[in-house]
């Protein structure tokens, strides 16, 4: 089956018209309100949708989500519970790592951090330990 898809601009809404290989014409008329399904997830719809479908993505952390034109998905919960999705980048849902594992690295770089710190105070203590004996 294949389609055409032409678009007509009204002032309030978009006209789509579909041709498929039958010759017959589908009619589906576009609002210029945005779709929330697609905004915060996933639009069954797709292209066919009568609401606007925008696809960038809101990087801003104090945004206020209802008055933004931009997508603020939501978290994954394939991606949340078993760190992977079938969809993979194409996905429309947001993919990032769980807090509790973003913790464990964190405190890991940390821990590493110290452990650098101590040795590199152990060899200064070395070091005095040594002048102080020449000293005596």
């Amino acid at each position: 089956l294949r389609c055409a898809v032409y678009f007509y601009e009204n002032k309030s809404e978009h006209l789509i018209q579909i041709k498929t290989n039958n010759f017959t014409t589908m009619d589906v008329t576009r609002n210029m309100n945005i779709c929330s399904h697609h905004k915060y997830g996933f639009c069954k719809f797709a292209q066919l949708c009568r609401n606007q479908h925008i696809d960038e993505i809101c990087l801003e952390n104090d945004c206020e989500n209802q008055n933004c034109l931009k997508r603020h998905p939501k978290l994954c919960r394939f991606y949340a519970l078993y760190q992977r999705c079938k969809f993979g980048a194409f996905c429309a849902f947001k993919h990032c790592e769980s807090l509790q594992l973003k913790e464990i690295t964190d405190l890991n770089e940390k821990v590493k951090l110290l452990e650098f710190e101590n040795r590199e105070k152990s060899k200064e203590l070395s070091d005095l330990f040594e002048r102080l004996e020449l000293v005596e």
